[in-house]
This record gives structure tokens, sequence and C-alpha cells, in this order.
């Protein structure tokens, strides 16, 4: 995709008469089909440099032969290396005699010695991942280094646990689309891995099948929901910032989070509410109107049913009194539904949710190693 080769710098080319002029060394990889046979012919390695050369291990018929024959013997054409021919084993020795031509049969992968350190590098792969959380020669998704995995484990708990968040804040609506915004620090990793970690925090509750790293934008995108990414170098009041803004039936919703030091998940904002709060175990969001003495009459509602209030975080809409606000209570402990009504029953609240996010340290669900 142009995504992903703008990421890994590459420069794509759509047309094949448009690349085959810039090349030193041309390589195939396609399957053979009636579009693709003699794709590779004499009138396009005319428009080749001269001293080119040509590498099919494909298919036999990609590269039509003849013509390949005649450029090396013109000396346009400086070699070619082939382990596919039209025929095989070939009857017409032309091609494959001439000095300038490596040609092998296609069957290096079948020997005693290279399905012997096929499954060895297998096993290696996956001992990698079990232990280290390392990713190598992933087919789906781009690799990460064990180091690479260390310095990203708390980006993805953070992007992860925001999705987890949004998900439940939104309940009952339906989603349409997310955009997930990177800043500062956070701009610099590899922000498609933290995509899909937020993504699958997102759907995870939704879905009955499971959602993960690899497949949840996958997911996401076959059922309609559109996932979009932007990051940008600029980070106001932090150093490093991950936000996601939702699209809904019902219109939008927008959470940040943020890393204190090497480990502290801090949630920094819900829509225009800018607040600290932490980033696990049991929350409890109400949203009211901030005059004296609701925070104690919560307080004392908790007390009366033994619900312990870890911390707590306030953001106000205006910075004075009086105003709409949004507070962030973490609790020890299950509130029961009497409490809550209670809660949602005082005329200065104007709502109240319940969010369960895994505890501080707690392992992602798909890195056994984290």
């Amino acid at each position: 995709s142009e995504e992903k080769a703008k990421e890994y710098g590459i420069e794509l080319y759509r047309d094949v008469d448009d690349i085959v002029g810039k090349c030193d060394y041309l390589t195939v990889h396609t399957p053979l089909t009636e579009e693709t046979r003699s794709i590779i012919n004499a009138a396009r390695i005319a428009k080749m440099k001269k001293g080119v050369r040509i590498i099919n291990c494909a298919r036999g018929g990609i590269v039509d032969e003849k013509d390949l024959a005649d450029a090396i013997e013109s000396g346009h054409v400086a070699g070619a290396a082939l382990d596919v021919f039209v025929e095989e084993p070939p009857k017409d020795r032309r091609l494959i005699d001439l000095p300038q031509v490596l040609a092998t049969p296609h069957l290096g992968a079948s020997t005693e010695e290279a399905q012997e350190m096929v499954a060895i590098e297998a096993a290696e792969l996956v001992v990698a991942y079990l232990k280290r959380s390392e990713i190598r020669c992933a087919v789906n998704m781009a690799p990460v280094s064990a180091s690479e995995m260390g310095e990203l484990k708390n980006y993805l708990n953070l992007s992860y646990r925001l999705g987890l968040l949004s998900a439940q804040m939104i309940k009952g609506q339906s989603l349409k689309g997310a955009e997930i915004i990177y800043r500062g620090e956070a701009a610099s990793k590899k922000t498609r891995l933290l995509t899909n970690a937020m993504t699958a925090g997102l759907l995870e509750a939704a879905l009955d099948e499971s959602v993960n790293i690899i497949n949840a934008t996958s997911v996401a995108q076959a059922r309609g929901i559109h996932i979009v990414e932007s990051a940008s170098g600029d980070c106001e009041n932090f150093a490093s910032m991950v936000s996601v803004v939702l699209t809904t039936d019902q219109g939008k919703f927008e959470a940040s989070g943020t890393i204190f030091g090497n480990q502290f998940l801090r949630l920094v904002r819900l829509n225009e509410y800018h607040f600290e709060a932490y980033l696990d175990g049991l929350l409890l969001i109400y949203r009211h109107r901030d005059v004296p003495g609701l925070i104690g009459f919560i307080g004392t509602v908790f007390g009366e049913h033994n619900v312990n209030i870890a911390q707590m975080a306030l953001g106000r809409k205006q910075e004075r009194p009086g105003g709409a606000s949004v507070a962030v209570l973490n609790l020890d402990n299950e509130p029961s539904a009497e409490s809550i009504q209670k809660i949602r029953g005082h005329q200065e609240v104007t709502g109240v949710d319940i969010v369960r996010l895994p505890p501080a340290g707690a392992a992602l669900p798909w890195l056994t190693a984290s």
C-alpha cells in the first residue's frame, strides 16, 4: 500500500514501464498470469539501462527467455540469474549456457539443509516472541526487536487502555470511525502498532472473535469502521500524548493520555475537560455542576457502602466554580448498584459511567512477556 511504502521510505510505481528504465537490478515477484506472461520482453528491455541485470525466481514465462538471450548477447543486459523456466528442465540451452547467466533449479527450500534451517529458525522466532515479545519475519505486521518492544510496551499499554476506556464511554452508540493522534515523543514510535493496540481495545468487548494487535485494524475495516492516524512532533503540555477521537451516530468523543516518568499511565483529557487521572483499575466518571458539597456527598455514599476511593481528579470547563465539570474517581472495590443510583440521583450530577481497566502493571493480553 502507499501508506506502508511511505513508512519504509519506498517509492512506488504503478506502471511497469515507469520503473524499468530506473533499475540497475530488476527482479520480478509475481505469479504467472495472462497479464504477467512475458511482461519483461524485448520492448521493455530496450527501455532499461545498458548493463542492467535481471533476476527471476518467481515463475517461468514472466521473462521472455528468447528476448533475454538476445539482449545479453547484444551486450545490453549484463547478466541474469534464473531458477525458473518455461520448460523445466529447459531443453533449449541457448540462454542457460551463456556465461553471463546463473541458472539453478527452483528447489532451494527443499534441500535437507534448508528444511532443517527453516525448522530451527521457526522455533527461534516463536521463542523470541514468547520470551522477549520480539516480532521478526511476520508476514502481516512490521518487525519489532526486543529493544523496540521494551520501548513500546508503555505506549502499547496506554493505547490499549485508551481504547478500552473509549469503548465503554460510548456504550450503546454505533461507532463509525476513529482518528488516533500521536504528539511529541509518541509520534516517533511505530504508530501503526500503537493504532492496532488502540483498535483492539475499542473492539475487544464488542466482538466474540479474538482481536489483537495484528488483526484489529482489519477487523475494524471489515465492519465499516474507518481508522486513521496522524502524527506531529509538537505537543504543548506534555512531552508525549496519544489521543483518540471517535465518531459515532450520536456525535464525537475524545480521550487523551500520556506517560509520566517511565511507567505511569495517565488520562489527561475527556472531550473538553483536562485533568490528570490514573488510567488503571476501576474508574467512576461522573459529569456534574461544580458546586460545594457534592464531593462530600459522594464520599459519604461510598463510605456507607464500604467503597474506598483511591484517587480523584477533577476537570472544569471553566476555571471557576459552578460550571460543567467531570470527575474521575479510582475505586478500590466494586460499587453497589444502590450506591451508583444514589449518585445518579443527585440534582447536580448529569451522568455517571463505570469504566473497568486492567490493574496497574498488568500485562498486555497478547504479550506474555510483558
